[in-house]
């Protein structure tokens, strides 16, 4: 499983409704809707936005798979 799917089964709907993505988007100093639009399908994540994304997450429990291990 590569990062990018972890990341996307890690949002499950009922994650979503109790983390907010705009949040997370602001506190990895990522571009407005970035992860956001991801998640929705609508766009890919670019590599150096991903990786500030995880280690936000990794904060609140996130665990990142054995190949992207950056924390």
């Amino acid at each position: 499983m590569t990062e990018s799917e972890n990341l996307k089964a890690y949002f499950t709907a009922n994650r979503r409704k109790l983390v907010s993505v705009k949040a997370v988007e602001v506190m990895a100093g990522v571009p407005a809707s970035t992860l956001k639009h991801f998640l929705d399908n609508r766009r890919g994540i670019p590599e150096h936005h991903l990786e500030n994304i995880v280690n936000v997450l990794a904060i609140i429990g996130y665990q990142p798979t054995r190949e992207y291990n950056i924390l």
